[in-house]
Parts: structure tokens; sequence; C-alpha cells
């Protein structure tokens, strides 16, 4: 969780939403296809919904997005670790 102190370093929600919007449509095609890759064994959530949960972190401030780092870098990481959390999560699950 972050502090008070280092809220500076991240974007707002606002500034999170400034930043996507201004993302060119090659980069999302770009975010899209990394989320193919990193949504393969997921078997919960689509690479569809692995981008929109963490645009949706992203925006709501539960996942944050350093000053400086380009779009792609920090969708990038993002998916990553919500890719890891639900891979964990399966793995995790009592079984049937």
């Amino acid at each position: 969780m972050r502090t008070r102190s280092d809220k500076h370093e991240y974007l707002s929600g606002a500034e999170v939403e400034a930043a996507l919007n201004a993302m060119p449509p090659a980069d999302w095609e770009r975010a899209k296809s990394l989320a193919r890759e990193r949504a393969v064994g997921l078997t919960e959530m689509s690479s569809d919904d692995l981008l929109h949960k963490v645009v949706e972190k992203l925006l709501g401030e539960d996942r944050g997005w350093r000053r400086g780092v380009p779009a792609l870098v920090t969708l990038t990481t993002a998916m990553d670790g919500v890719a890891f959390n639900e891979r964990k999560k399966v793995k995790n699950a009592p079984i049937d």
C-alpha cells in the first residue's frame, strides 16, 4: 500500500485517464497482444478481462503508475502481477 509521502511519485486517477486516452491505437493493439501472451493458461480470465482489470485498477488507484514510466511498461507490469495472482489463486483453490 502506498503511503501519503510517496503519493507524488504516482499518477492520480485523472492523470492515468489522460495518459490512457493519449495512447495511440498502435499502442492499444500492442497492449492487447501483450495481454493475450499473459493470459495463456488463465482459466478464469480472458486476455480482454485481464487488460480491463488492469485498467480498472490503474484508474481506481488500486495499482500505482509511477510518474515517467511509459504506458506500455506500466500496463505490462500490472498485467504480469494480475496474471500471477490469478494463477496463484487457482493453484491454491480447493480440489473439487
